[in-house]
């Protein structure tokens, strides 16, 4: 009964977070002048071919909304592991979308960079979908790589449906004008005692502004567990940028 409520609570405070939050950008956008950069998507798709025997698609969005959220999500489509033959058949889904926003420095005593995550995932159209909210920091790596890197750390204590919490960083390395890195690790632990990794990096070569050539280290903790499929997976590809 107590998980019961719990679940009921959660879900009481999704719809609410999720009004409001709908509510402001529609007023925004009714009273207030659009900026001309706001509501313009900026949209990737990447074509990968993974050494365990399967292809992949992902599509990747961003766009600036009013008010200073912003909206960014992906999804993947994917074949099966291990089945050389329909490597090309797509058979698989995830999802993830977040709504977000940097909190004005002057409302978190001047730090620059803090804001918020309201994260949505979805796999293979089932009834598996997932919100959680957290809090995140996003800094400059500069001093480090080139002016365009970047660091953001996430921490997401609620989740809907299911018991866990995740955090997880996110950084873009710029090593020349051409050559750059991108890439994300997510830890989601307290699921049922059995904390598992997730981890993506992506070695991009610009080689316009229309297109990039990749290559992509995979790893996945939830399938290396699964004894007939294998947790690490290297892939290139070739991203087109609209």
């Amino acid at each position: 009964e107590t998980e019961s409520n719990l679940y009921v609570m959660k879900i009481k405070t999704t719809i609410i977070l999720a009004s409001l939050l709908v509510s402001a950008c529609l007023l925004e956008s009714a009273f207030a002048e659009t900026e001309k950069h706001l509501w313009v998507p900026k949209v990737q798709t990447t074509y990968y071919f993974d050494s365990r025997d399967y292809n992949s698609l992902t599509i990747k969005s961003s766009v600036d909304l009013a008010l200073g959220f912003n909206f960014w999500g992906f999804t993947d489509i994917r074949g099966n592991q291990n089945d050389p033959d329909k490597r090309f058949v797509f058979k698989r889904s995830f999802m993830e979308y977040r709504l977000r926003r940097k909190f004005d420095p002057e409302w978190v005593l001047g730090i620059r960079g803090l804001g918020f995550d309201v994260e949505y995932n979805g796999r293979n159209g089932k009834d598996t979908t997932i919100l959680r909210y957290g809090l995140t920091y996003h800094h400059s790596l500069a001093m480090l790589f080139d002016k365009t890197s970047w660091m953001r750390w996430r921490y997401l204590p609620i989740e809907t449906f299911e018991r866990g919490q995740q955090t997880s960083i996110a950084y873009r390395l710029g090593f020349t004008s051409r050559l750059f890195l991108t890439g994300f690790s997510d830890y989601n632990f307290d699921r049922d005692g059995k904390p598992k990794w997730v981890a993506e990096s992506q070695l991009n070569f610009l080689v316009n502004n229309d297109l990039d050539i990749v290559l992509e280290f995979r790893y996945n903790g939830f399938e290396e567990d699964i004894p007939r499929l294998k947790g690490f997976g290297v892939a290139p590809g070739i991203k087109l940028k609209f």
